[in-house]
């Protein structure tokens, strides 16, 4: 993720371009333990990554995402490589999530907070459970990541993830 954060812009554009090429566009894939090393090399191997590539710019996306049980975070990451919205099992404490990703109306860049990441302007109708996110670019990659406590346990966490839906909302 920090590699995807601190890439100069032309390889920047080869990786977004790279998970597009990976994943396709606004579905959802697990990465496989190679594809994890080839798109995120600074991860953990240990680390289950579900990860889609949106396109907003024509209409909003919906991501639906089932939370496992121990250690996960969630990243939204815009194609300029910045956090637009960061949660984990920490702050979050639910079993589902729906993330509906949003390009903003004008398009005007969000200011960054002090500690670097960007504020996406939510909406009041955010829940625990349903969050709206605006965003001022329309491409990135949204990547949920979830640490199996036990390396067993890794086949049920792909499982579990794969079934993680990015589509458009109904």
């Amino acid at each position: 993720l920090a590699y995807v954060l601190f890439a100069p812009a032309p390889k920047l554009d080869q990786i977004m371009t790279s998970f597009r090429d990976t994943v396709g566009v606004n579905r959802f894939k697990v990465l496989a333990p190679a594809e994890t090393e080839r798109l995120l090399p600074l991860e953990g191997p240990a680390l289950v990554h579900a990860v889609c590539a949106f396109d907003i710019a024509q209409r909003p996306i919906r991501a639906t995402l089932p939370i496992p049980s121990d250690y996960w975070s969630l990243s939204v990451i815009t194609e300029d490589g910045r956090n637009a919205y960061l949660l984990n099992d920490r702050q979050a404490g639910v079993s589902s999530l729906s993330l509906v990703l949003r390009l903003k109306p004008d398009g005007a860049a969000v200011e960054a907070t002090g500690e670097g990441l960007e504020e996406s302007a939510l909406d009041p109708r955010s829940t625990a459970n349903q969050i709206y996110i605006d965003l001022a670019q329309p491409r990135g990659v949204v990547v949920l990541r979830a640490l199996p406590r036990f390396p067993a346990g890794r086949a049920l966490v792909e499982t579990e993830l794969a079934r993680s839906v990015c589509d458009v909302p109904g």
